[in-house]
């Protein structure tokens, strides 16, 4: 501010700021940390919209389970522990929240 450097250059406390470098960020990812793969729920009050989530995911690929009211429910214990598991790949879960009962 009045140093006419723009945002580059800010100071706090007498002690001039950096913004962190793309690869000082990788270099810490790397340190001792093994990334782990994110999973994804999805709540749907309408089975239309997972109907084209869905789709969506077989177009892209994505290994998905879908719960909804005419899960079963030997089918939607099954699917539960296989999201959850370390060896599956599972990606998303599309769960409709109109699916009452459902005891998740």
């Amino acid at each position: 501010s009045g140093n006419g450097n723009g945002d580059k250059d800010r100071v706090r406390d007498g002690k001039q700021l950096e913004e962190p470098k793309a690869s000082q960020a990788a270099e810490e990812e790397d340190e001792g940390s093994v990334p782990t793969p994110h999973k994804v729920l999805i709540f749907s009050q309408y089975h239309s919209n997972m109907d084209m989530l869905e789709i969506f995911c077989k177009f892209r690929g994505y290994r998905y389970l879908r719960l909804d009211g005419a899960t079963s429910r030997v089918l939607r214990e099954l699917d539960m522990r296989d999201f959850n598991s370390e060896d599956e790949d599972y990606f998303i879960y599309l769960i409709g929240t109109r699916a009452g009962g459902l005891g998740i």
